[in-house]
């Protein structure tokens, strides 16, 4: 995406609602520099802007979408994802009230009426410009505690975590084994700080 339409819905413009783009170095993670661009979305069904406005809610409020002429489908595909996704926590949260022998309904009706989704596309650059190096070069001399400007590993706060198949393209089947060059789509740290590797 060029510069100049990402510049247009940079997330500066969406004050507490935490909406939009930023470019590499300008987010941190554990109050440092992180080396990656995004975009940051969520749902604008619920509440509604005037009880956002009321009610001052962070990290809530309207979506900064790129130019529709340029991307005339992007604001709609990600708006159907973003639905498809909160319908699947949904479904998940029901088979684990089935496992508890609750009512099938029993965390929609009580905790996830109107849940929290927030949406974030991220890259992080692997071939860099000169200028790029040296300005993560920077930052590292900045973070020189532990000589990293990358994001730990993630803190998921969520009340569960759906992890998608690694899809083989050639097949167009699921990926039982990932090959030793590309990682398993997901891990876990236990309390004593060994890594686990999912199965899925």
């Amino acid at each position: 995406m060029p510069v100049a339409f990402k510049n247009a819905i940079h997330m500066k413009q969406s004050g507490e609602a935490f909406r939009g783009y930023f470019m590499l170095g300008e987010e941190l993670t554990s109050k440092k520099k992180d080396w990656k661009e995004g975009l940051y979305f969520g749902a604008e069904n619920l509440p509604t802007s005037e009880e956002v406005s009321k009610l001052k809610l962070p990290m809530h409020g309207t979506n900064l979408w790129p130019d529709k002429t340029a991307f005339p489908a992007f604001d709609h595909l990600i708006s159907n994802y973003m639905t498809a996704c909160t319908e699947l926590g949904h479904t998940i949260m029901e088979g684990i009230a089935i496992g508890l022998q609750l009512p099938t309904d029993y965390f929609r009706t009580r905790f996830t009426t109107q849940p929290f989704t927030p949406f974030r596309l991220f890259w992080y650059p692997i071939d860099m410009t000169p200028e790029e190096r040296e300005a993560m070069q920077k930052t590292d001399e900045q973070n020189a505690k532990d000589g990293t400007a990358a994001a730990p590993p993630s803190l998921d706060s969520a009340a569960s975590t759906a992890s998608p198949k690694v899809i083989d393209p050639s097949t167009s089947s699921a990926l039982q084994h990932p090959s030793a060059s590309s990682p398993p789509n997901m891990t876990y740290q236990s309390g004593d700080g060994k890594w686990y590797v999912c199965v899925c």
